[in-house]
C-alpha cells in the first residue's frame, strides 16, 4: 500500500511538472495597432522610459534574425531534480539555487534538448523627412527597434512603418557587446524600442506594383475629364518592348529591324 501511495505521488508530481511546462511554453501575445498620437523621435527621452508609445520612421537597416533562448530545463548536480527556468530580457542568467526544499545546491546543468527559442531581429529606425525639415542642417535622429516572433521580417530597409512598443533602457557597454563587471559599472544607458506591433505603410503599395508587373501594365494619357485613353500591355508585349529598348537598331539587316513591335511604341 505504501508503494502504491508513492507511485501515485510520483505520477501526481509528473503531472504537475507537465502542466507547468506546458503553461511555461504556451504564450499569447496582444498586439495593439493604430495607437495615437505619434511621438516624434526628438521627444523620445528619459521621461518616456518604460512607456508605451508609437513612432513613425524610415527603416535604414534590418539585421538578420537570430535565436534567443526563452526557457530551458536545468538539472541539479546534487539531488538530480529537473526544473524549468526562464531567462528575462534575453539575458542568460542560470538559477541561483535548487528549488527543492531539502537541497540548496548551486551546481546545475542545462538540458539543451528542452530549450525553447524565439526569433529576434533588430532594425534601425530613422525619422522621416517631414520631421527633419523642421530642424534643417542636422543629422536625422535614429533609434534601434527590437522585434520578435511573427514581427520578424515584416519590414525591410526603405519601408516607412509605424511601430508601437515600449521604450526601454540598456547599458551602453552591454549593448556594444562588452561584458563583465567593468561593463556593468558603466552609468551610461541608451534608449531602444521593443516592438509590440508594426504597420508597414509601404507594403500595400509595393505589393500592388509587384502583382501588376507579371500580368499587365496600363498606361493612360490626358486627364480624367479630358477624354483619357488607356492601354493594357501583356507580359509578352512588355518583354518585346524591353528587348526593343536594349537592341542596337543602327546595325543589322532590315528584316531583323522590322520584326520589332514599333507600333507599340507609337501607341
Amino acid at each position: 500500500q505504501q508503494q502504491q501511495v508513492q507511485q501515485m505521488q510520483q505520477q501526481e508530481k509528473m503531472g504537475y511538472e507537465n502542466i507547468r511546462r506546458i503553461l511555461d511554453v504556451t504564450r499569447y501575445y496582444a498586439r495593439f495597432g493604430n495607437v495615437y498620437p505619434l511621438v516624434r523621435m526628438v521627444d523620445i527621452k528619459t521621461n518616456l522610459a518604460y512607456r508605451f508609445i508609437t513612432v513613425k520612421g524610415h527603416v535604414t537597416k534590418a539585421k538578420p534574425k537570430r535565436l534567443r533562448v526563452v526557457t530551458a530545463d536545468f538539472q541539479c548536480g546534487k539531488c538530480g531534480e529537473q526544473f524549468p527556468h526562464r531567462f528575462n530580457d534575453g539575458r542568460y542568467v542560470p538559477p541561483d539555487r535548487c528549488p527543492s526544499p531539502k537541497c540548496r545546491s548551486r551546481n546545475f546543468t542545462i538540458c539543451r534538448s528542452t530549450a525553447r527559442y524565439v526569433d529576434v531581429q533588430q532594425i534601425r529606425l530613422q525619422e522621416t523627412q517631414d520631421e527633419t525639415t523642421v530642424d534643417a542642417g542636422r543629422a536625422p535622429r535614429q533609434i534601434d527597434v527590437e522585434v520578435t516572433d511573427e514581427l520578424v521580417d515584416s519590414c525591410h530597409a526603405g519601408d516607412v512603418i509605424h511601430v508601437a512598443g515600449i521604450v526601454r533602457a540598456v547599458n551602453s557597454a552591454v549593448a556594444a557587446g562588452r561584458g563583465g563587471k567593468r561593463a556593468q559599472e558603466t552609468s551610461t544607458y541608451k534608449l531602444y524600442l521593443t516592438a509590440n506591433s508594426i504597420v508597414n505603410t509601404t507594403s500595400d503599395h509595393a505589393r500592388n506594383v509587384d502583382d501588376g508587373v507579371g500580368e499587365s501594365t496600363s498606361s493612360s494619357s490626358g486627364g480624367q475629364n479630358g477624354g483619357a485613353t488607356s492601354m493594357t500591355y501583356t507580359s509578352e508585349q512588355l518583354a518585346r518592348i524591353v528587348q526593343l529598348a536594349h537592341a542596337d537598331h543602327m546595325y543589322g539587316p532590315m528584316s531583323a529591324r522590322m520584326a520589332f513591335p514599333f507600333d507599340l511604341l507609337v501607341r
